[in-house]
């Protein structure tokens, strides 16, 4: 089942209803093992099922198609042509070991799974295959995502149609077990946040930790005061504070790396994927996976 967030529900649809499921978004033969054991906890935390999307991206094989199309290896000494067809044939390769290694954790994990290729722009794709099965889609990025990758993620939450939340992990993943952190920057975020929250915890038997970390002119104190009263009598959900971070993304990076979280949770457009700026510390420095809700 999957989600689906208005200003006060969580809507979920079990699996079967076809109106959501995780969609794990592949795009290189050798998918980051955490992005796919974190969609594949995703799946179980809310029975959901898992289909992995292999993107023959249209763009790049317009661009073969030109004549003066080359590949350069990463040394840089070497060359060849490059022609749509011999695209093609990688993208079918690095799809069928994608999916291999998918189908052995899906089937590890007890999870059902199905696997699929579409040819299109990414976004496109991604649009295409959550209008089919929706709206309660979950997309989960299978490679890590790097500083370079900042325009095509934010061109994917401002453009998603059909889907709830984006996870990604960065180039420096290394867990996916620790507490459920959820990075709260306004108080209007909470319900939504820790529903999600406790879904991912139950099924990890994890910590639930609120990181208070107010943007732009929010009150730090005044949020604290209000999430200290609305969580009084939750004993499962512990508070930290991260307002001497504030404006530092370096250093609020570092405060939840002492954490240790197993999952993150935050916003788009908010202070760890920015709308404005640069994601550079953030995309080498995320330890676990980060659910972007939108």
């Amino acid at each position: 089942m999957m989600l689906h967030e208005t200003v006060d529900v969580v809507h979920v649809a079990e699996a079967g209803e076809n109106r959501g499921r995780v969609v794990l978004r592949l795009g290189s033969a050798t998918p980051d093992v955490f992005a796919v054991r974190a969609a594949l906890h995703l799946a179980r935390a809310y029975q959901a099922e898992l289909e992995s999307i292999f993107i023959e991206d249209q763009q790049l094989i317009d661009l073969c198609s030109h004549p003066n199309a080359v590949e350069i290896s990463l040394c840089g000494r070497d060359r060849r042509t490059l022609s749509p067809v011999t695209l093609m044939r990688q993208f079918a390769y690095a799809a069928r070991q994608a999916e291999r290694r998918v189908a052995v954790l899906a089937r590890e994990a007890d999870i059902s799974y199905r696997a699929r290729t579409i040819r299109d722009e990414p976004t496109h794709a991604l649009n295409r295959a959550c209008a089919e099965s929706g709206p309660w889609n979950v997309v989960v990025l299978a490679d890590p995502v790097r500083s370079r990758d900042q325009q095509a993620v934010q061109r994917l939450l401002d453009e998603m149609v059909g889907a709830t939340a984006l996870m990604l992990v960065g180039a420096g993943v290394r867990r996916i077990d620790g507490p459920v952190t959820i990075v709260l920057e306004s108080i209007e975020r909470l319900p939504l946040m820790l529903r999600v929250a406790e879904r991912v915890a139950t099924e990890a038997a994890a910590p639930i930790v609120v990181a208070l970390a107010p943007g732009g002119d929010a009150d730090g104190q005044a949020l604290d005061e209000h999430v200290r009263l609305l969580l009084a009598e939750r004993t499962d959900v512990h508070l930290v504070s991260l307002a001497r971070a504030r404006g530092h993304t370096g250093a609020l990076l570092e405060a939840l790396r002492r954490q240790m979280p197993g999952f993150l949770i935050g916003q788009a457009g908010g202070v760890l994927l920015p709308s404005h700026g640069t994601w550079n510390d953030v995309a080498s420095a995320l330890e676990c996976p980060l659910f972007v809700m939108r």
